[in-house]
């Protein structure tokens, strides 16, 4: 941990520590708000570190809950599915002693020759001892923002367990994946084990907790232009394994509707597949490849992959962002006539260089029938500084253009007859491009010239800053005090929930987004259901915290990140993918 201070903090390690009674989580952030800090001084230097203990999340401290789970009043005869049913074991932890043996009417292997059985063998239930101890997890685990942006080093009973299993060989330890001791408590559940009857259990809840509580992704990394791309993955949710291709799109997926994934315009930037073949998911790996094979595969270029999305299998899809990524500069202009429709220009620095991008999605609604066109199109600034006397409804007034023409640097802008996934085009801007002064006395429209005659104006629409959109929810009721906080940046990223709540004295369970606002003088009840624009049918989505954010209600946010059972007080943040 102390190497990691004098290191850039995308190369620093998240230190987790699976104790008897608690799991503690320490790394040093990159964003210090809204965060518990603590302060170190080694090597009299202050740092600024993130640490949190989960308590009674601990290893002992789970086998005892997992235990609760499946006792009845103050009987401590429990039947447990992550026993084994042959094995049974006596076992004290916190003043309570359980006498524990595996169901009675358990899960067998067969054994066979050819279609006949010739024996079975008694198993524990892995299957049902996973859903107990990934419900466990999801409704205690809160994980921090950046978790998955860095490497894990995993101590204490992680390492205990995974060299009883011979995942590591000895002091010096070992890179170990989260599917290895996914397969290791599968083999203990498999397995009558007297020795060491708690195995199935232990291993069960240590791939839950790394599993479902501290999740991962797909990342790519380079160091300089002239080193190897990385390219890192780790997905879940699939029930089975299957092998899929992946893509990387030069498009966007819009978040800030509920869109498929088929709605990206499916131009393709890099084909994964072509140069690493299929990738099986669930699963994890890391692969390389050097920048000089393919220029798209050099992230320091003036094209690359922020920006764009992925895409995996047909229905998996997310969009690229920059780690760290906060000074995002984005503006839209909105048209209504005779084209409409939206274009967005976004800018960021990274490194020493300024990447910006323009995201079109116009079509026609003066024609009937519509029809499609391409257009040169340029940036213009009033000379008017009296703006009463502008009118949004006419260009005439534009005289002054910005810079060269658009068309130029990208080509012309596509007006498509209909909506649809190939008029929304996203294409990189040149790198000498200055992101307009959108703040002084005069405005800046973007304008769309005729087709047939392009000195003449067809469609202008001003060019308007964005800023990030927030709603934040104050609650002091029954105890309860606090606040909620959705805020997504721009249309093309993820929405961040933050709670920040105390006194829920282990009341707490599900939390959702209701259709209607509460009146001071009304009760919950008046709120109405669930908020689902989208028509999701309930009976449909999984458990809670289980399936993909687009299996439940945009509202069921318990739904998408899992249960606040047992808890006292929620302090932390997650990123919901369907939450416009």
């Amino acid at each position: 941990m102390l190497d990691s201070f004098s290191r850039p903090l995308h190369e620093s390690a998240v230190v987790i520590d699976l104790g008897g009674g608690s799991t503690q989580v320490t790394f040093i952030p990159s964003v210090f708000k809204g965060i518990p800090l603590h302060f170190l001084h080694p090597f009299k230097d202050q740092h600024k570190i993130y640490t949190h203990s989960y308590l009674n999340l601990g290893l002992m401290a789970a086998r005892d809950r997992l235990l609760s789970m499946v006792t009845k009043g103050k009987d401590k005869d429990v039947e447990t599915p992550c026993f084994n049913p042959t094995v049974g074991e006596e076992w004290s932890y916190n003043g309570k002693t359980y006498r524990i043996r595996g169901l009675a009417q358990g899960h067998v292997r067969e054994e066979r020759e050819g279609n006949k059985v010739i024996g079975v063998t008694p198993v524990a239930d892995f299957a049902t001892c996973l859903t107990q101890a990934s419900d466990l997890v999801k409704s205690h685990v809160h994980q921090p923002d950046e978790i998955d942006l860095r490497t894990v080093h995993a101590i204490s009973y992680f390492y205990d367990r995974a060299l009883d299993v011979g995942l590591i060989s000895g002091p010096e330890g070992g890179i170990v994946t989260v599917a290895q001791f996914f397969d290791e408590a599968k083999k203990a559940c498999d397995m009558p084990n007297s020795d060491q009857p708690f195995l199935c259990m232990d291993l069960t809840f240590i791939a839950a907790l790394l599993h479902y509580g501290f999740k991962g992704n797909l990342e790519i990394d380079q160091s300089s232009p002239n080193e190897a791309v990385s390219i890192r993955f780790f997905l879940n949710g699939k029930a089975s394994a299957e092998s899929v291709g992946w893509k990387v799109l030069n498009a966007p997926r819009d978040m800030s509707l509920p869109r498929e994934c088929s709605d990206i315009n499916p131009d393709v930037f890099v084909d994964f597949e072509d140069f690493f073949g299929k990738i099986t998911i669930p699963g994890e790996k890391t692969l390389s490849i050097a920048s000089k094979v393919d220029w798209r595969f050099n992230l320091f270029g003036n094209d690359t992959f922020w920006g764009k999305s992925v895409v995996i299998g047909r229905d998996i899809c997310s969009n690229f962002k920059v780690k760290g990524e906060e000074d995002v500069r984005l503006a839209s202009a909105r048209f209504l006539s005779p084209v409409a429709g939206i274009i967005w220009f976004r800018s960021i620095v990274i490194g020493n260089n300024t990447h910006s991008l323009v995201y079109t999605d116009l079509y026609d609604n003066a024609n009937d029938p519509p029809q499609s066109s391409d257009h040169t199109w340029q940036l213009y600034v009033t000379d008017v500084l009296d703006k009463k006397t502008q009118s949004l409804a006419q260009c005439d007034h534009l005289q002054t253009p910005i810079g060269r023409e658009l068309s130029e640097d990208i080509g012309k802008v596509r007006v498509s007859d209909v909506p649809e996934p190939f008029s929304r085009r996203q294409s990189v801007l040149p790198q000498d491009f200055e992101f307009p002064e959108l703040s002084g006395a005069r405005d800046v429209y973007v304008v769309i010239k005729d087709a047939n005659h392009p000195d003449s104006f067809y469609a202008c629409a001003k060019l308007n800053r964005e800023f990030p959109r927030v709603g934040e929810v104050n609650f002091s009721s029954k105890g309860v005090i606090g606040t909620a906080t959705m805020t997504q940046r721009d249309p093309f990223a993820s929405t961040q929930v933050k709670f920040d709540l105390e006194g829920l004295n282990n009341n707490s369970g599900g939390y959702h987004i209701h259709d209607y606002p509460l009146q001071l003088s009304e009760s919950c009840g008046a709120t109405g259901g669930h908020y689902n624009p989208t028509g999701v049918t309930i009976n449909t989505s999984l458990g809670a915290g289980v399936g993909s954010h687009d299996q439940y209600e945009l509202g069921d946010l318990s739904g998408k990140h899992g249960l606040y059972r047992g808890l006292t007080y929620v302090r932390g943040s997650t990123w919901d993918h369907h939450l416009p």
